[in-house]
């Protein structure tokens, strides 16, 4: 396996953060992670943290499209067997969540906070396979 890397991440309006920006992101109505690809792998752990009183549900996403929109989910797909339904509630309070998905063969993959506000911060952790 490779080393983890963060997928939630804020980039200052100027790009100038140090080290391509600082881990973690507001929670807010629609947050889209970094996608991640495991186009030589089978399958990758995530671990997920959120602190404060984030709400609404964190959500699995893939697509097998080479080069999809990542403004909205026109070009992507639910994963609806991650969590509970497709879901990992936030319930307003900190909490964590992690899991190995095997066996998943899309080429591209992101999460999505839908339906959140709240105050609090999402974090998010995948390490995927090592390539040669």
């Amino acid at each position: 396996m490779g080393l983890p890397y963060s997928v939630f991440r804020t980039i200052s309006a100027t790009g100038a953060a140090p080290g391509g920006g600082v881990e973690g992101v507001a929670s807010a109505a629609t947050n889209y992670s970094t996608p991640w690809s495991i186009s030589n792998g089978d399958g990758f752990s995530l671990h997920l943290e959120w602190t404060g009183t984030a709400s609404g549900n964190l959500q699995l996403w893939f697509t097998n499209k080479p080069f999809p929109n990542l403004a909205n989910d026109n070009d992507w797909d639910q994963d609806t067997t991650f969590g509970t339904a497709g879901n990992v509630a936030l319930g307003g309070a900190a909490g964590k969540f992690g899991d190995n998905v095997g066996n998943a063969k899309a080429k591209w993959w992101r999460f999505k906070q839908s339906g959140g506000g709240g105050t609090g911060t999402l974090f998010g952790w995948v390490t995927t396979q090592r390539t040669a």
